[in-house]
Order: structure tokens, then sequence, then C-alpha cells
């Protein structure tokens, strides 16, 4: 096959996931499964599109915000930010602390609240310590700055699915719009939690938009999707890779 027929043949297949998974009956939990499986969709196209260049996380991050066309995933989540604020006493942090936590106060004690009411990668950069050099860290948890940000946390949150089976933070589904929100609970007197949700429907957006952006940048490039991609019987890729390591010893000839 040529470049072409490769490239629409890659798209296909993943505009086929997308539609199968919107269409399957999963079950009682079909949202979070849904939302595991869009998570998979995202990261084959995520390794489509850097060859294996950044890591798993890295790869998530850049494609969503750079590909997908997500500018709020370079956000900083407010709720976060005022968690670090909150566990450290380092004075150079006050201007940012004095900043957040107003902005905090002013989103109330109801729900929804947008990720467009948070903070702007600039806004933080902006109050960091004056004598800081290098990326902002929380000293007493040793939290980067980087890791509040929404294409960090879109990735925590992929983690909480994929391998603990459940939501880290409540989810009130698609009810309150397909974009990422905050709602607010509260327990008798414990103070108000905000929680973050990542609704199905911006998932699949986002791998709908991927799809596309993949498209153009293959073509752009001149870029075989399927050259990303180790293809061979071995689950270790080393193996499935004869020309770069060889076979040296062949073991007897078995038949079926």
């Amino acid at each position: 096959m040529g470049l072409a027929e490769n490239v629409e043949k890659f798209a296909d297949a993943f505009s086929a996931y997308v539609s199968e998974i919107e269409a399957v009956a999963i079950g009682g939990y079909d949202q979070r499964y849904r939302k595991i499986l869009y998570f998979t969709v995202l990261e084959g196209l995520a390794a489509a599109r850097y060859r294996r260049g950044k890591s798993p996380s890295e790869a998530l991050g850049s494609f969503v915000v750079n590909e997908c066309g997500w500018i709020d995933g370079d956000r900083v989540s407010l709720p976060h930010i005022v968690a670090a604020m909150e566990r450290t006493r380092a004075p150079e942090f006050t201007r940012l602390r004095e900043a957040m936590y107003a902005k905090y106060a002013s989103w109330g004690s109801r729900g929804p609240v947008y990720r467009d009411s948070d903070p702007t990668k600039a806004d933080v950069q902006a109050l960091r310590p004056a004598e800081a050099s290098g990326p902002l860290k929380v000293p007493e948890t040793g939290t980067m700055w980087m890791k509040l940000q929404h294409r960090a946390l879109l990735y925590a949150y992929r983690n909480k699915l994929s391998h603990e089976a459940r939501e880290q933070t409540l989810s009130f589904g698609d009810s309150f719009g397909n974009d990422p929100h905050y709602n607010s609970t509260q327990l008798g007197d414990d103070p108000i939690e905000w929680h973050l949700s990542f609704p199905a429907a911006f998932l699949a957006a986002l791998c709908l938009r991927g799809i596309e952006a993949l498209k153009a940048h293959c073509y752009s490039k001149l870029q075989d999707p399927y050259a990303s991609f180790g293809f061979g019987h071995y689950l270790v890729d080393e193996f499935n890779d004869v020309a770069a390591h060889p076979i040296l010893y062949p073991a007897p000839t078995q038949e079926l």
C-alpha cells in the first residue's frame, strides 16, 4: 500500500473504534468503561504521531493540547494549586498563595465551574518566586507545578481508571455538558470539595479531532502512521526488530 492508502486505512480504523465505543452497551458502569476505551484510542493516536519519541504521559499531553486543540490543557487546576499552597510554609509562595486563595473564594460553593475559571500557565508563572530558577516546585511535597496542569491531570485520571478501575473524583457524567468541569460536594461541616470531571463525550471529541489532526500531519510530513508501531508476534519489541537485532543462533526447526 502507498502512503495515502495507509493513512486513510489507519484513520478509518480509529474512527470505527470511536463509533463502536459510543454505541456499545457495556453495563452499569458504561461511562467509566467507555472512558478507558477512549483513552486507549487517544494513546494509539499519540503513539502514531510521536514515533515513541516521548513517554506515554508526555505523548498524551502533547497530543491533546497540540494536535486536538485542547488549549485549556495548559491551564492549572485551581483546587489542586490551592491544595499545594495549603501544604507549604515557604514564604516565597506568599504572592501566589494570596492570589490563588482569592480566586478560589470567588468560586462560591456551587458548581458547575468550568476550566476557563482556572488560572492560565502565564498567571502562575507571573506569580512565581522572583528568586526561583528552573521549574516551580513545592518543597514539602516535592510537587512540580506542571503536575497541576490539566494535561497532566488528564493522564492521572486515565491511570486511576485503567490501573485501579475507579475514578478518583466523583463523576457527574455528562449532565453539565461535554466539557471538563468541577462540581462541589460537602459532607456535614467538612470543607467543600471540588471534583474535576472529564465527561466521556469530551474524550470522544478529542479522539475525533485527533484523528483528523494525525491525518493532516501524516500527509504534511509524508509519515506512514503504521511505521510508528512494531509488528510481530513477540510481546518484547526488540525480538520483532530482526534488522536491529538479528538471530545469531537459530533454534531447532519445529513442526506442527
